[in-house]
């Protein structure tokens, strides 16, 4: 028998995350970007929300992942209200991304773990969704307005992983900054 999953603390594990990285890297070879001034939005999610591409890209069909985004999405907008944020659909002129997993093990450089919560920044849009059966139905995709999408001339972004010593310090934390 397992013992119950804590419920994830956002607010601590955003609070550790700011002080994490207002320090110099844990490992040598990490190298971070040189930051923007100003921080506009930032979050906290689990690491089982974030996957890395080598997860996520067995030739599943989208609605597999159906769920775990819609989740994705619910927590940082719960997050955006409770800084007192609002969610826009006027995005913001190339700003800076910083998404970095925090986990025990390390990851690929380009395993792409943020690609859902990035692709939450972006201005809510019209999408095709195809259901269980195969059938694509289009549909608005809400989203958190910040970017128009996540490509290079729209976005300044940066992923990378940092160690944790411990399973209750895992998570992805993200910023968007200008």
């Amino acid at each position: 028998m397992t013992a119950p999953q804590k419920p994830f603390n956002w607010r601590s594990l955003l609070l550790t995350c700011q002080q994490k990285m207002t320090e110099p890297p844990p490992i040598e070879w990490i190298q971070r970007p040189a930051l923007r001034d100003t921080v506009l939005a930032r979050f906290c999610v689990p690491l089982a929300l974030c996957p890395s591409t080598n997860r996520t890209s067995r030739k599943s069909p989208g609605w597999v992942h159906a769920k775990r985004k819609s989740d994705l999405l619910t927590l940082m907008k719960i997050q955006m209200m409770a800084s007192r944020g609002r969610i826009t659909s006027a995005p913001l002129i190339r700003p800076q991304v910083i998404a970095v997993r925090f986990a025990i093990g390390s990851s690929d450089k380009y395993c792409n773990f943020a690609k859902a919560a990035i692709d939450n920044l972006r201005v809510s849009a019209d999408s095709y969704v195809e259901d269980a059966r195969g059938k694509r139905h289009l549909v608005k995709v809400p989203r958190l307005g910040f970017i128009v999408d996540d490509s290079p001339e729209n976005v300044d972004e940066h992923q990378w992983w940092e160690p944790v010593k411990r399973r209750v310090e895992e998570c992805v934390y993200i910023e968007v900054r200008v």
